[in-house]
């Protein structure tokens, strides 16, 4: 990698560790929850140093997301699956906008060195496109279908 990219990254790392925690809620039907007790994650590279947290869900809105899923998954597949790929094609330029924060995210969280988060990351944007091409190609549903 570039003198620039390997400079852009560790200043990325070092933005991410000096701010506050990244503590991810849980999203349930659109709403952002934080019920539970927070659990932190530690940082492998910086012992002692929280990377994230979320929080324990407890049993009640662990049931109310399985049946909130459940509905919004019934209504997903009513949607045609050319345009439900379409959904997820799009989604593809706001990927590739986040690469090198998400690499940097990958690092910290994980304490993989920088070629590998990347990896890590342009693997996830490699599925996206890939599934979505194969899902538009002609002749792909009868495919998965057997028809």
């Amino acid at each position: 990698m570039s003198t620039d990219v390997t400079t852009s990254f560790a200043a990325r790392l070092a933005a991410i560790r000096a701010a506050d925690p990244v503590i991810v809620p849980h999203v349930v039907d659109g709403q952002k929850l934080t019920d539970g007790a927070q659990i932190l994650r530690e940082d492998p590279s910086h012992p002692g140093s929280v990377a994230s947290g979320c929080h324990d869900a407890p049993a009640e809105l662990v049931q109310r997301a399985v049946a909130v899923s459940r509905a919004a998954q019934r209504e997903w597949a009513r949607v045609p699956v050319a345009q439900r790929a379409e959904h997820v094609r799009r989604a593809i330029p706001y990927v590739e906008s986040v690469l090198d924060e998400w690499t940097a995210r990958v690092a910290l969280e994980v304490g993989k060195t920088e070629a590998l988060s990347r990896a890590e990351v342009l693997e996830t944007l490699e599925f996206v496109r890939l599934y979505t091409q194969y899902v538009l190609e002609p002749g792909a549903m009868e495919e998965i279908h057997g028809v």
